[in-house]
């Protein structure tokens, strides 16, 4: 697509106000990501496969995945020294996309609301100060879950295997503090989520995040997103696939 067919898109469809979903690895982002997008905020066009250590889906946009595999190594999220104007650029980048995917799929302005548009990815808790410079308006919903939980979850799930349980707790509690102190230094209208709050109680979470937003989701779109967290399911997997 050439300079002028982005800009022409870009004039007829501004970046309306991003939602980020932020927290670290197993901190029940996708599940909050996936509510989100059942009450109608675009999560993103095309997700990876859900499996069965996130059996309802990850609701991650993967264009935008790929481009922070870019920026960020893995597994600790290490900076691949991308400076913070190109990050910007990144995220405008990925708002451009989506709202050019968006056009040329005719998403249905029925089914989701055009005046947010969600993004989600753990990396992003070390982009807060990007994401307020890339966008003229943002909301955070910052997720938390106790770090034992989250840490020993992450292996139970056989997420970086070769990654021990001291690293994991390293880079749980770095992406929390960096992003909580970054949401309080530059003022983000944040909504924070307990984790245990949205298995224990999904219809009030729902409720939260209608109000917060200030978004008006049909009937059947607010059932949906409360029976959309299931806690039948192994939200804390049951057996540790990498003992150590």
């Amino acid at each position: 697509m050439t300079d002028s067919e982005n800009q022409a898109i870009e004039n007829s469809n501004p970046v309306p106000t991003v939602i980020a979903v932020v927290g670290p690895f197993r901190s029940g982002t996708s599940c909050v990501a996936g509510m989100l997008h059942t009450l109608g905020v675009s999560m993103g066009n095309k997700f990876p496969t859900s499996g069965i250590a996130n059996e309802k889906g990850f609701f991650e946009a993967m264009h935008l995945r790929r481009m922070m595999s870019q920026c960020f190594s893995w597994p600790m999220l290490e900076s691949k020294n991308v400076s913070h104007e190109q990050l910007v650029e990144i995220l405008k980048d990925h708002y451009s996309f989506r709202l050019t995917r968006n056009r040329r799929t005719k998403i249905s302005s029925d089914e989701f609301d055009d005046s947010f548009l969600g993004i989600k990815h753990p990396a992003l808790c070390l982009m807060i100060p990007e994401i307020k410079e890339s966008c003229s308006s943002m909301k955070a919903i910052a997720i938390t879950r106790d770090i034992e939980s989250a840490v020993k979850s992450m292996g139970c799930a056989g997420l970086f295997p070769m990654v021990s349980p001291e690293d994991r707790t390293e880079l749980v509690n770095r992406l929390i503090k960096t992003r909580d102190d970054a949401l309080a230094s530059n003022q983000i209208d944040t909504l924070k989520i307990d984790y245990a709050d949205v298995i224990a109680n999904p219809a009030s979470v729902v409720d939260s995040m209608i109000k917060f937003l200030g978004i008006t989701p049909t009937q059947d779109q607010i059932q949906a997103a409360v029976a959309f967290v299931d806690s039948s399911l192994c939200h804390y997997p049951r057996k540790e696939l990498n003992p150590s």
